[in-house]
């Protein structure tokens, strides 16, 4: 960062932060409540019970932004009011599947040729299984510790877990594909370990999750940005240690970590911080603060592609990295300061946001 963006950030905070105060301050939390309970919202909750009848794993996404942002206003507000939409996606989920000897199926059954994983077309698809899966873990989590864990949804999504983790297995002698070949796919699945681990304290789900945590903090590196401590990492794993990144033909070459991929790694540490699980530290949650800060959001305006502040030239990554609701934004309840940033680019891109962002997420985030 040049001495002239320096500048030019810590006066956007002061200025924003004044200017703030002469803006009519925007009611969140009526926002994010209009956006589960309006049908005319993409994550109205009607939509999203037909997401899961549909039994269509593309829908899996949008379906664990719905869940988690239900969560994350449970940890803002202690209301549960809305717990009842996760408990009934559930049930749906259920009923929209092929019940298994262990877990359940479903299936890519609709996908357009122009989609990133068509070629997902009528089979399982484990990626998009963990996008959904980790945040059903945490609200089963969340009801375990209010006293009010529901055995059979906790079975749900422990044997889902169990169903690739033998699959990878018998056919690799490991867990493979659940850590996927970039770490913010592995963080998926070792979120939903973190929280079986919590309620079970089965030793398999505390192996898998420390294994992932310990490949996790061997990426991160430090980089000193005026004195501030920030965290930056490749989205590659730094070592081939499964059989799957070990295969002979698989070519392997580092890649950088992109922003939006990388809310994947901010929430993995953001929950197992929470959880006091990992070893995980408040240094560590401050250094990704100053990421934010100090490197992503150098210029105001417009957010860096990858978390190291460089450009990312690939179609789908470039100039994504205002898209920070699943992870980045959540820093907010540790750095108050962050929150005059997303509202100043919330003020000036809330057609954008509310168009193509899990909004839900960012409403809650800025309670």
């Amino acid at each position: 960062m040049n001495k002239f963006n320096h500048i030019s950030l810590i006066l956007l905070i002061v200025l924003s932060a004044f200017m703030a105060q002469c803006q009519p301050k925007i009611d969140y939390n009526t926002l994010f409540r209009s956006s589960i309970t309006s049908p005319q919202s993409d994550y109205y909750y009607g939509k999203m019970y037909r997401n899961a009848e549909s039994g269509n794993a593309m829908r899996f996404l949008e379906m664990g932004y719905f869940v988690n942002a239900i969560n994350e206003y449970y940890y803002r507000t202690s209301d549960k009011q809305y717990f009842v939409h996760n408990a009934e996606l559930i049930e749906k989920l259920k009923s929209s599947s092929e019940r298994l000897d262990v877990g359940n199926k479903w299936i890519v059954n609709f996908s357009r040729k122009s989609d990133t994983n068509y070629e997902m077309l009528n089979k399982e698809f484990i990626l998009y299984e963990g996008y959904l899966f980790r945040y059903l873990a945490q609200y089963i989590y969340i009801t375990d510790q209010i006293g009010q864990l529901n055995s059979e949804n906790f079975l749900f999504v422990k044997e889902n877990f169990d169903k690739w983790a033998n699959r990878n297995e018998a056919k690799y002698g490991d867990m493979g594909e659940m850590y996927g070949l970039r770490l913010h796919m592995g963080s998926h699945w070792a979120t939903v370990a973190l929280y079986l681990y919590m309620i079970s304290k089965e030793s398999k789900y505390k192996d898998f999750y420390d294994s992932f945590n310990s490949e996790l903090k061997r990426a991160l590196k430090v980089n000193t940005v005026k004195g501030n401590a920030c965290y930056i990492w490749d989205s590659t794993y730094p070592i081939r240690f499964n059989a799957l990144l070990k295969q002979k033909n698989r070519k392997y070459s580092v890649v950088k970590q992109d922003v939006s991929h990388g809310n994947h790694i901010v929430q993995f540490i953001l929950d197992s911080y929470r959880c006091k699980q990992g070893g995980w530290t408040r240094e560590d949650i401050d250094r990704l603060c100053n990421t934010l800060k100090f490197i992503i959001w150098v210029n105001p305006k417009v957010p860096t592609d990858n978390v190291d502040g460089s450009v990312n030239n690939a179609k789908l990554l470039h100039k994504t990295g205002w898209k920070q609701t699943d992870g980045w934004m959540k820093l907010i309840q540790y750095d108050g300061s962050l929150k005059t940033i997303y509202d100043n680019y919330y003020r000036h891109n809330k057609s954008q946001i509310n168009k193509f962002n899990p909004f839900p997420q960012f409403y809650v985030n800025m309670f």
